[in-house]
């Protein structure tokens, strides 16, 4: 556990562990994203039994997390904001500048982007039964009262075939479906037509590109998109600059699990996520008045979902 403070013990634990180059190396990575080994191997081009000794060292160090998703165990950098802020500070210049290690990291990112778009682009045409059986009449409960009240302007990211869109339409407002694959918001529109719904702006954008070509909305909403999504915290952070002062994020997704089935079935990048790393995220982002809400059902392995919902800064 990370403490509020470090003594003087402490302190020399952690310089000696950045006294190495690889150590620094993997800390600039891991400030930046969370990686599993052979994400880092395949960043440093260092074999695993180096790569897995120096982490040891790091995280004996106080300068690392760990933990599982599935088969897999991802690392990241301890936040030292306010335990040691001017370590945090000198961290932080790593990835201030142009480096190798950055440009194979954002090649690693782009990977699991596109392994999860294959498996989107193979699902477009039974999209609708997929997302069904994801889609749980709780979590949809829980997160109506995030487009209240009526006339607000809100963005669907994600939006897939627009199974939300009737639900959203609701609400009287100005209604952004995105969604980064063409068939996909073909199908949207389709219903939408169908459905008769009101004023709906179609965006064809990729989550993942860093910047969300749609103007500040009041609400945004992630039913089910966040475990596709490779950098989940960049995108909330993009989330941000288009959320208005006071405006809200909703997330509905699905809590950990151990059901590796779901990377093939749904394209999962992640397998689900727990409350306090998307509290951190989010205020990392600029969110506040974090309301999580599990509804949890043991008895179905990867359904057991979350809604969140939080308050632009």
């Amino acid at each position: 556990m990370l403490k509020n403070t470090f003594s003087d013990e402490d302190h020399t634990l952690i310089l000696k562990a950045l006294a190495d180059e690889t150590r620094l190396r993997l800390i600039r990575i891991l400030q930046k994203e969370e990686l599993n080994v052979q994400e880092i191997c395949e960043i440093t081009t260092l074999p695993q039994p180096k790569i897995s000794r120096h982490l040891a060292i790091l995280k004996n160090s106080n300068l690392l997390n760990d933990r599982r998703d599935g088969t897999r165990i991802f690392y990241t950098a301890i936040n030292l904001n306010k335990s040691c802020p001017s370590l945090a500070e000198y961290i932080n210049t790593l990835v201030g500048f142009d480096h190798p290690d950055l440009s194979r990291l954002e090649k690693v990112i782009q990977k699991r982007a596109k392994e999860s778009r294959a498996v989107m682009h193979g699902l477009a045409d039974q999209w609708d039964e997929v997302i069904s059986s994801l889609h749980h009449p709780g979590a949809a409960v829980f997160a109506l009262p995030g487009f209240a009240p009526k006339g607000m302007k809100i963005a669907d990211l994600g939006c897939g075939t627009g199974l939300l869109l009737p639900l959203l339409d609701r609400f009287d407002g100005e209604i952004y479906a995105v969604d980064q694959s063409e068939v996909m918001l073909a199908k949207a529109q389709q219903r939408a037509e169908e459905n008769k719904l009101g004023q709906i702006n179609f965006v064809q954008n990729d989550l993942n590109s860093g910047e969300l070509k749609i103007p500040q909305c009041d609400a945004l909403l992630l039913h089910f998109v966040m475990h596709q999504i490779p950098s989940p915290q960049s995108l909330l952070k993009s989330i941000a600059n288009r959320c208005v002062d006071k405006g809200r994020i909703i997330i509905v997704d699905m809590n950990r699990h151990e059901d590796e089935s779901t990377r093939e079935r749904f394209g999962s990048v992640w397998l689900g996520f727990d409350q306090a790393q998307v509290e951190e995220w989010l205020l990392e982002a600029g969110f506040s008045q974090i309301n999580f809400s599990s509804l949890q059902d043991k008895s179905q392995a990867g359904k057991n979902p979350f809604v969140c919902i939080a308050v632009k800064e």
